[in-house]
């Protein structure tokens, strides 16, 4: 790299992301901290516009202020607005600042992105090789359209460069860039996991990619499952936690417990070197991968709250989706967790194509014959990429540019508006779990109704 590169990386928020769940901007803090050991030359600084330069303006001041020479945008789907707001802010202030684009949402929908003129490049999947490209290339003055991984234009035509290569070897990684973001920032936030309410913790990603093929579900990572190795990971949570002076951890996996002999060997290394830490699990485990054995050594390891990511109750629904999951073990596994005092949260999700109301009623059993804590019941939306998408876009199933999880969707069918209402009035309604929430809280109970309220709120 010829001259020193200043790259301001931004994290896109939702307009109306007050109250929701935030987390630092691992991916991004990934992504610098790879470019700093590849390339020794460059300054970065990270923006997160979910927790800071929320005031209108704010954004171009601070890009005026630093003079990019780069500047990245990350985005999930409901940030895609703000996504397309930073840019062309960015392009306001000159319009020869390349404007590179990456996450689940130009993954999902590369071709509509790049209808934007103030975007220049949209990355796909994992990003950290194919950024580090693209700022070699750009910083010698020559075109990125022999790197993998990119949606550019090329003599005003829309080009795609070809899938990337991931990381084999995500122990070769660095450790995420917690230098360049202000943790404390995130302290003050509501967190992913709904009872850890403002409390200090870092999160963690201990591998990549999922090999169940759900249709509802993206597949940023690929489908063959690369983990770090147990070591690697504790040496992480050891360093950043005493760093930053703190004692919890939020483990964002898609798929953490894929490996049961690697989950145990993580928690024995966290235990043999006397970390006393508390983890949660907001992301959804795979519930029938779940021996009561590795429960007990996560539970001694500090584990506090688990979501099981159950989604249906119908063992024909189980089959359609292609998540296959063994109802009868998922019952199982949160039996054993609530019996070891590890508070616990279920996934479900209503309304998927071709289910019945007797189907529907069956994944709110499941929930209510459950010991579980919590549940959270959502509304099926389908994604561009996932085989749900295709199948609702050809059968006029339902919207399929709807993106909020959490709003109250104006065409959702009257049925399942119902059972998904009901589903909520009926879990919170029994006194039995009313006294085991809390009985098992793991906080303050001072706190304990106004973040549950907080909770459903979201969904009903």
């Amino acid at each position: 790299m010829k001259n020193k590169m200043r790259i301001l990386l931004i994290k896109a928020s939702y307009y109306y992301y007050h109250n929701r769940g935030v987390s630092p901007p691992l991916g991004l803090m990934y992504l610098a901290s790879f470019l700093r050991e590849k390339e020794k030359d460059v300054k970065i600084k990270i923006i997160d516009t979910r927790v800071e330069c929320q005031k209108e303006g704010k954004i171009k001041e601070k890009i005026i202020e630093f003079k990019p020479d780069i500047v990245g945008i990350s985005a999930i789907t409901v940030e895609a607005k703000k996504m397309h707001s930073i840019a062309k802010e960015v392009k306001e202030v000159s319009r020869n600042i390349p404007v590179i684009v990456g996450g689940p949402h130009p993954t999902s929908y590369p071709e509509e992105v790049m209808t934007d003129e103030n975007i220049d490049y949209a990355v796909i999947r994992e990003g950290e090789k194919t950024f580090l490209e693209i700022v070699r290339c750009l910083s010698s003055g020559k075109k990125p359209s022999r790197i993998k991984g990119i949606y550019m234009r090329e003599n005003g035509k829309l080009i795609f460069t070809g899938e990337p290569d991931f990381i084999e070897n995500l122990d070769e990684l660095p450790f995420p860039a917690w230098d360049l973001v202000h943790p404390e920032n995130y302290f003050k936030e509501f967190r992913f996991t709904p009872v850890g309410h403002k409390i200090p913790y870092i999160g963690v990603i201990t591998s990549r990619a999922c090999p169940y093929r759900c249709i509802y579900c993206h597949n940023m990572f690929g489908k063959i499952p690369r983990l770090r190795s147990p070591l690697n990971v504790a040496d992480e949570i050891e360093e950043i936690t005493k760093r930053i002076g703190v004692n919890e951890v939020e483990v964002f996996d898609d798929i953490f417990n894929i490996n049961e002999e690697r989950v145990v060997n993580i928690f024995e290394e966290i235990m043999r070197r006397n970390l006393k830490l508390r983890f949660s699990f907001p992301n959804g485990l795979r519930s029938d991968r779940l021996s009561r054995k590795t429960l007990e050594v996560m539970r001694k390891g500090g584990t506090y709250y688990i979501s099981f990511a159950i989604e249906t109750g119908s063992p024909r629904l189980q089959k359609f989706i292609k998540k296959n999951l063994d109802l009868d073990k998922a019952r199982k596994a949160i039996e054993d967790a609530v019996s070891l005092g590890i508070f616990s949260n279920g996934f479900f999700m209503l309304g998927f194509p071709t289910e019945t109301e007797e189907e529907m009623k069956m994944t709110v059993d499941f929930a209510l014959n459950s010991p579980l804590h919590t549940a959270m019941f959502f509304i099926v939306i389908p994604h561009k990429g996932t085989e749900l998408f295709n199948m609702c876009e050809k059968n006029d199933e339902r919207e399929a540019q709807a993106f909020d999880y959490f709003r109250r969707w104006k065409f959702l069918d009257p049925l399942i508006k119902r059972v998904y209402r009901n589903a909520y009035i009926k879990f919170y309604a029994d006194p039995k779990r009313i006294w085991r929430i809390w009985k098992d809280y793991p906080f303050r109970r001072t706190e304990l109704f106004s973040r549950l309220f907080y909770t459903i709120s979201k969904f009903v």
